[in-house]
């Protein structure tokens, strides 16, 4: 390994201790009770507590700019948190030509945000969701197609994201893995493929 990439990586887990250590508080009440009672540490403000994708200045690529008025190339992005994302294909009409390009999005205002601006010239053909191993069940990340997505809350008001894949599987982003999503109240559709709703 080179020195620059010795650095990078140097830079990419300078906080990843601090992280742990604060990750082991947050979930230490699901350690010993899967379904407890309270969960005050899950308590998210606007469905919207998500990490972010994030960027090491040594992967950009070219100039910001040089590709059009406010973007820039990356050659990776990493995310430090183990929670699902969304990879959507887009559809643009460029002069009666039709272009494809794929988003990544974050959470779920994000992709609520990008679902309603949709119009006839550029909208969604695809979403797909990438879930990690304690939501989907199985042993390692997962990318699915997604058929249906909805947000609710728990009886102590915390969000939960709904989710059916292709296939018919129906994951959650709550600790408590033996929740009841049915038990889920203020549920809020936000994508429904086979209804259209959320497409265009």
């Amino acid at each position: 390994m080179t020195s620059a990439n010795k650095r990078q990586f140097s830079v990419l887990f300078a906080n990843y201790d601090q992280l742990q250590r604060q990750l082991s508080r947050d979930i230490e009440p699901w350690r010993t009770d899967p379904c407890p009672q309270t969960s005050k540490h899950r308590r998210r403000d606007g469905f919207n507590e998500n990490p972010m994708f994030r960027t090491d200045d040594n992967d950009l690529a070219g100039v910001p700019g040089v590709f059009g008025e406010g973007l820039a190339h990356w050659h990776a992005v990493s995310r430090m948190l183990r929670k699902h994302w969304f990879h959507l294909t887009v559809k643009m009409i460029v002069k009666g030509r039709a272009q494809e390009f794929e988003l990544m999005v974050n959470d779920e205002p994000k992709l609520q945000q990008v679902l309603q601006s949709q119009d006839e010239e550029v909208f969604v053909k695809e979403i797909q969701i990438v879930t990690p191993a304690n939501m989907n069940g199985g042993d390692a990340w997962r990318m699915e197609k997604v058929e249906s997505l909805a947000l609710g809350q728990d009886s102590d008001g915390d969000a939960v994201c709904v989710v059916t894949v292709e296939g018919g599987a129906i994951y959650h982003d709550s600790y408590r893995s033996c929740l009841d999503v049915t038990t889920l109240t203020n549920m809020q559709t936000l994508y429904d493929r086979s209804a259209g709703q959320g497409v265009h």
